[in-house]
């Protein structure tokens, strides 16, 4: 029986509902763009695969008000502060982990500990590492997109055929879908304990054996896009389809994985730990629920072998286990309950192309492959679609020049290359058995505390900087001055501010959410001197006058895609909010009166604690005019009477409407 047809169309079609996708998918559903989202599973994942989150991440999700979930889902966290007052916190206290504990070769084969260290310094971030397995993350992000759109995961659906026509054609990505039926989809697997073989990278892709069974029984469809999202992992068909190639590696290492609640007497299990001896390596990872992860050696395939291929039909549970109590010896180790277990070959790859015509992105998995010891996959795939689903949107709303899509590739690609060389590195000081006697005689160049030390940043996410481009401006170094502890091209830091309005202490962060408006802050500083309140009023009053109704949408109603925010150090009680200072910092709507959530003070709460942002921020009293991106990141540094390259830097990337 052949496949029946039928056309539709589509803003953006999302191929992959794993965690690059669904935030996709999320950024659509806040931009209210009209968006559909296959994947050829039957079901979602509802055990293992990827398990951490790391603070960049929680920072993005918090942007979308979802993140205070997590934090109760996830493994219990080190502090005693609720979720509900997250967001005025300053401090660095949601870690899982505090420390990292290094066990190696002792004496008689058995194993002993050698070091401690934390697991990253404190002050990246308001956010640490949380542990909580990839179903629950989806499961969230769905949860969102459900709310705020009629965007639904149809599942059981992969595509068949791609083009991208030559034609001015607004709709220019022809992509040819199959519906499958239910049972010949791929499936998710329901034993206990779940096998998570089929979507190791030893299995062999099942893509062309769907859409096979899709031709003979499905029914087709053709979807005409306007943009193409590929976030279908490690074996893309339409990377493929494009022809990009995937440059890179796969190592001759070998890992089993384990997520069990075990029964032990290895005093270190609820940390997060390196063992190594002679008989292989342990990665263990704590989880929620009391689930712990295990990452086991297994054994290596030959050196430099082109043509074996691992035989993993023979892997069990129980083998990995096996493995894992000779590693842990004297210690013993058992499990009543595993949720999840697979194995998996070590390789670290990048996609040679992340776009192409700047109508198809690839994201996540599709465009790099790395192993899961750093807990970096999931995260570097979210803050992928994070990157790209902006962008898109508002292009797609009309608000953004499309040659800023370009960027996509300019800023994630290096991304990628710095993740698999960090992962290279580490991947080998864990399987690398001889390692283990380097570690014991402490040669801190080659030790995991150096690793984990130098490389914390990066894990964490914190220390991404794009590069200059029309979104980045970094050419005006005599500017550095006004702010010497914000660096165009990376993310804006935690620092604490109170609302000139009612008080309320705010964590900078969480004055910019991911609603898809650039933000001009001005840091004002004292405005209750005269010529400073002065400055910042003409600012102000540029910004309303001449800025903002270019890019202010009348026809459609759609409001300017840029908002102010003011944050300054006068006394909060000698500013009168509404009659010391213009419009623009209190816009009145006719409907909802006032808005009060525009002007800030750095000094102290009546809590006692004073965020001193301008310090943080290396901002003096002059004050400087910060150009924050939608995704958080900084655009621009300026003085307040910089008017000209505020407008020129919005001239070079948004469409005027008037």
């Amino acid at each position: 029986m052949e496949a029946s047809e039928q056309t539709s169309q589509v803003d953006v079609l999302i191929i992959g509902a794993g965690p690059a996708g669904l935030m996709a998918a999320n950024w659509m559903s806040r931009l209210g763009i009209k968006t559909r989202i296959i994947d050829k599973k039957a079901s979602k994942i509802n055990a293992g695969q990827a398990d951490a989150l790391h603070a960049r991440t929680l920072e993005i999700w918090e942007s979308f008000g979802i993140v205070d979930k997590v934090l109760r889902e996830c493994n219990p966290l080190f502090g005693n502060e609720s979720p509900k007052s997250l967001p005025i916190l300053p401090r660095n206290i949601w870690l899982t982990r505090a420390e990292v504990c290094y066990w190696g070769p002792g004496a008689n084969s058995q194993i002993k500990r050698l070091n401690r260290f934390p697991i990253a310094p404190a002050g990246l971030s308001r956010y640490g590492q949380v542990l909580i397995h990839q179903g629950q993350v989806e499961d969230n992000l769905l949860e969102t997109i459900y709310e705020h759109s009629d965007i639904r995961v149809e599942r059981a659906t992969l595509p068949e055929q791609l083009e991208i026509t030559e034609n001015t054609d607004s709709y220019p990505v022809k992509v040819t879908l199959l519906h499958l039926r239910k049972e010949d989809a791929t499936q998710t697997r329901s034993e206990v304990p779940a096998n998570g073989m089929y979507r190791s990278n030893l299995s062999k892709d099942d893509t062309e054996y769907l859409i096979t069974k899709g031709r003979q029984y499905g029914r087709r469809e053709v979807v005409n896009a306007k943009y193409l999202i590929a976030c279908e992992g490690a074996h893309s068909w339409t990377r493929k389809q494009l022809g990009f190639k995937m440059e890179g590696e796969h190592s001759d290492y070998i890992w089993g994985v384990l997520d069990i609640i075990p029964i032990t007497d290895f005093p270190d299990i609820r940390n997060t730990c390196t063992i190594q001896n002679d008989s292989g390596s342990i990665l263990v990872v704590p989880r929620e629920k009391k689930l712990v992860r295990l990452y086991i050696q297994l054994d290596n395939i030959p050196a430099h072998s082109t043509s074996q291929r691992f035989d993993y039909s023979s892997k069990t549970p129980e083998e990995l286990l096996e493995r894992a109590r000779k590693i842990m010896c004297p210690y013993k180790l058992d499990y009543v309950h595993c949720s999840w277990w697979t194995v998996y070959r070590v390789g670290q790859r990048v996609s040679s192309h992340y776009q192409k015509d700047d109508r198809i992105f690839l994201a996540g998995d599709a465009v790099h492959t790395h192993s899961p010891k750093a807990g970096q996959g999931q995260n570097v795939s979210m803050q992928d679609a994070y990157n790209l689903g902006w962008k898109i949107g508002m292009v797609v709303r009309g608000q953004l020049g499309p040659s800023i899509l370009s960027t996509y590739t300019l800023e994630r690609k290096t991304i990628a290359e710095h993740l698999v060389e960090f992962d290279r590195k580490l991947s080998h000081q864990y399987s690398d058995k001889s390692n283990a006697k380097a570690q014991t005689e402490d040669l801190s160049n080659r030790g995991m505390k150096a690793t984990y030390s130098t490389a914390a940043e990066f894990m964490a996410g914190v220390n991404v900087d794009y590069p200059e481009s029309a979104l980045t401006l970094k050419g005006n170094s005599a500017n550095d001055y006004l702010a010497t502890g914000l660096s165009v091209g990376m993310r804006v830091p935690s620092a604490r501010v109170i609302s000139q309005s009612d008080a309320r202490p705010w964590d900078m962060q969480t004055l910019l959410p991911s609603t898809g408006h650039f933000r001009i802050i001005i840091f004002g500083g004292d405005i209750s001197e005269s010529d400073l309140l002065e400055r910042t009023n003409t600012v102000g009053e540029h910004l309303a006058a001449e800025l903002f109704p270019q890019y202010t949408n009348q026809s459609s109603k759609r409001a300017c895609p840029i908002e102010v925010i003011l944050v300054h150090t006068a006394a909060r009680e000698s500013i009168n909010l509404l009659e010391d200072l213009v419009d623009v910092f209190h816009p009145l709507d006719e409907e909802f009166g006032y808005d009060y959530d525009r002007v800030f003070v750095d000094g102290k709460s009546y809590d006692g604690q004073d965020g001193k942002a301008y310090d943080k921020y290396g901002i003096t009293e002059e004050g400087c005019v910060v150009i924050v991106r939608p995704d958080q990141y900084i655009s621009w540094v300026g003085s307040l009477e910089d008017l000209d390259e505020i407008d020129a830097f919005f001239e070079g990337i948004l469409i005027r409407h008037s």
